[in-house]
C-alpha cells in the first residue's frame, strides 16, 4: 500500500517522470492517466526506454473495440470473400484451358437450392430427356463429394460449354450463387468469350439487387436473357430459344469456335 501511494503521488505531481536504474514491470491502469511519457535516463539496468503510454495500451476494452471494428469493416466490405475469390481465380489461371474435346457438359446450371423444384421438374427433363439430348452439370448430382465447394464450381464451369444462370429472388440471396457468378465474370473478363445464358425465372428489379451482386447488374445490362413465360402456350418457344442459345457456336476473342459435342 505505501508503494502504491508513493507511485500515485509521484505520477500526480508531474507530467513527466524520469526513472533511473530500476526495473519497471507493471503500472496499474488506474494511474495511466497521469503517465504521458516515461524517460529512462540510464539504460544500464532498465527494460525500456522512451515509451509513450496510451489509455488503449492499459485498457483491454480499447483493444477489443479496435479488433471488433476491424472485423466489422472486413465483413461490411466482404474483404475475406474477395481474398478467397482472388486466390481461387489465380489458381484457376494456372490451369491450362480445356480443349474442345475435353469438355464434359453442355451447360453448368447455377441456381438457388430454393429453385431446385423448377430445375428438376422442368429444366432437366426438357434438356436431358428430349432429343437432341444435352448434358447438364448440377450441384447435388455432379459435384465431387467432400471436395472444396469453390474447386467444384471452378471445375464445373471450366468443363462446360455454357454456364446457365437461373435468376430469381432466391438466387440473389444465395452466397454460393454469388461465388459462381463472380468466377464466371472473371472468366468472361479473362477470355473475352460468350459462355453465359441467363434465364429470368421471375421479375427482378435491378435496383433491389444487393451491392455484392454488382456483377449480376452488369451481366443483366449487357446481355439478353430468356424469361420463363406465364402463358403456357409460349413455353415451347422458350425451350427452343434456350436450346439454340446453349448449342450456338462459342465466340472467343471475336473468333467463332464450333464444338463437336453434338455431332
Amino acid at each position: 500500500m505505501p508503494t502504491r501511494f508513493l507511485l500515485y503521488t509521484l505520477v500526480k505531481a508531474g507530467r513527466r517522470l524520469s526513472v533511473i536504474n530500476c526495473k519497471l514491470f507493471l503500472i496499474p491502469c488506474t494511474y495511466s492517466a497521469f503517465l504521458l511519457e516515461l524517460e529512462y535516463l540510464d539504460v544500464s539496468d532498465n527494460l525500456l526506454s522512451d515509451i509513450a503510454l496510451s489509455q488503449m495500451m492499459c485498457d483491454g476494452n480499447g483493444i477489443l473495440l479496435f479488433f471488433l471494428l476491424v472485423v466489422g469493416l472486413c465483413h461490411k466490405f466482404s474483404v475475406v470473400w474477395y481474398m478467397r475469390m482472388t486466390w481461387a481465380w489465380l489458381r484457376a489461371k494456372r490451369k491450362p484451358k480445356l480443349k474442345k474435346g475435353e469438355l464434359e457438359y453442355d451447360a453448368f446450371v447455377s441456381y438457388s437450392e430454393m429453385d431446385s423444384g423448377w430445375v428438376e421438374a422442368h429444366l432437366v427433363p426438357e434438356l436431358e430427356q428430349v432429343e437432341p439430348r444435352l448434358r447438364l452439370c448440377l450441384h447435388k448430382r455432379d459435384f465431387v463429394p467432400g471436395g472444396w465447394i469453390l474447386d467444384n464450381i471452378m471445375d464445373a464451369i471450366e468443363k462446360s460449354h455454357r454456364t446457365l444462370f437461373v435468376l430469381s429472388q432466391n438466387f440473389i440471396r444465395s452466397e454460393w450463387c454469388k461465388y459462381e457468378l463472380d468466377y464466371t465474370h472473371f472468366r468472361l473478363f479473362d477470355h473475352n468469350d460468350d459462355t453465359v445464358v441467363l434465364i429470368l425465372l421471375e421479375p427482378i428489379d435491378k435496383e433491389t439487387v444487393p451491392k455484392k451482386f454488382c456483377k449480376l447488374r452488369r451481366v443483366m445490362n449487357s446481355r439478353t436473357y430468356l424469361e420463363w413465360p406465364e402463358d403456357h402456350d409460349q413455353i415451347p418457344g422458350f425451350w427452343h430459344s434456350l436450346r439454340t442459345a446453349i448449342r450456338k457456336p462459342e465466340t472467343v476473342n471475336g473468333n467463332v469456335v464450333q464444338f463437336d459435342m453434338w455431332n
